[in-house]
């Protein structure tokens, strides 16, 4: 059995700072000339038309220091957003050998907290090029056929998406045809939009108080928060504890992320990417006000278009847009049977879940058995 000769993680990766040279989430835009790549889970996040930010000398390898996503980057593309760490491989290492080494590894879990620690302790095996060339090619073509099923699955995601579109197209055109959509949001609501404690205060962020963040938002109940924060950090902002029941929706955020919305199921405070919405009573309930947000939310996507200078929405701007008002009656009859319709979509969606949870464990296995019998020989 030959003896492997291992090299701390800084020697064989090449950590390059983003710097100034990367997009914020809410300047994001939907089309651009460039590709935007950061820590979330699709490759492509967004575009931009930044030329000054490209980056061209790829191939790059990401690391999300909050998500943990890793990324092969073998094109051109800008950086976004917070949390990104790119590494190129040092002369003595092919950057795809240790893009899928790092995939091997399985990092401990800090909420979202920095992950990159955990990198620095890392040990890196040592072989010549041509043996990591080998060792490409062989994960490569073990990969492959798992990344078509990803493929597949993100094909049944989107139809997904779609039919639970449609779904809500064809209630609220049947709604339009005998209301006009006419009531402003801040007739019909209150609307109120948070804040953001310094970051620069670290105490700010170990307190109870749920924070909710656009991240928060799934287009369902929002239950918990990614961060929390402490007293002195609420009344930093000024913040307000927003009931359950209040209906939340991303002003900004970037393509993947205008529009998207929530009810509370918690009393929490939001940070100012957020409309806080709150139904005035006996006028509108919180369901079939986030069924509407849902329905528009191509609107709102207008706003990250790749012709407008200002990708976001402002307050102002989601107090002017308009809702149809049907009776209490109405509503409620309207979302029941939009919830009815979406359970077949719903459960179409746990299975897909389900499977790509089995082919990312299927991936982890293909890597973690690799680089084990690389350790022992």
């Amino acid at each position: 059995m030959s003896e492997v000769n291992y090299i701390p993680f800084d020697k064989a990766f090449i950590n390059v700072p983003v710097g100034k040279y990367k997009i914020q989430e809410n300047s994001y835009l939907q089309k651009g000339d460039y590709k935007i790549v950061d820590q979330g889970k699709s490759l492509i996040a967004g575009y931009s038309n930044e030329k000054d930010f490209l980056k061209t000398d790829f191939p790059y390898i990401l690391f999300g220091d909050h998500t943990k996503v890793i990324k092969y980057i073998d094109f051109p593309f800008i950086a976004g957003a917070d949390g990104v760490r790119l590494y190129k491989a040092s002369e003595n290492f092919e950057p795809k050998f240790l893009y899928h080494f790092l995939r091997s590894i399985s990092l401990p879990s800090d909420s979202y907290g920095r992950h990159s620690k955990y990198l620095e302790e890392l040990l890196v095996p040592e072989f010549n090029i041509s043996k990591q060339q080998v060792i490409v090619e062989y994960l490569d073509n073990q990969l492959s056929e798992i990344e078509k099923a990803r493929d597949a699955i993100e094909i049944q995601r989107s139809e997904i998406v779609f039919l639970k579109n449609r779904l809500r197209q064809n209630a609220f055109e049947e709604l339009l045809e005998k209301y006009e959509r006419s009531y402003a949001f801040k007739d019909v609501c209150t609307i109120s939009a948070g804040g953001t404690p310094s970051r620069g205060n670290s105490s700010y962020f170990l307190g109870t108080i749920p924070w909710v963040k656009t991240l928060d938002l799934n287009f369902g109940l929002v239950t918990d928060t990614q961060e929390k924060i402490s007293e002195a950090a609420f009344k930093s902002i000024r913040g307000e504890l927003l009931p359950k029941g209040t209906v939340l929706v991303a002003m900004y955020g970037g393509a993947g992320t205008i529009g998207k919305s929530g009810i509370l199921g918690i009393e929490a405070c939001t940070n100012q990417a957020i409309a806080a919405m709150q139904p005035k009573q006996g006028l509108l309930t919180s369901n079939f006000l986030h069924e509407w947000l849902c329905y528009i939310r191509p609107e709102w996507m207008q706003f990250s278009s790749g012709n407008r200078k200002d990708p976001n929405i402002n307050k102002a701007v989601v107090e002017d847009m308009t809702i149809p008002l049907p009776s209490l009656q109405e509503q409620n009859l309207i979302t029941n049977s939009i919830a009815e319709a979406l359970l077949h979509a719903k459960s179409l969606e746990q299975a897909v879940v389900n499977q790509h949870k089995e082919i990312t464990s299927i991936a982890s296995k293909i890597l973690a058995e690799a680089f084990n019998e690389i350790e022992h020989g």
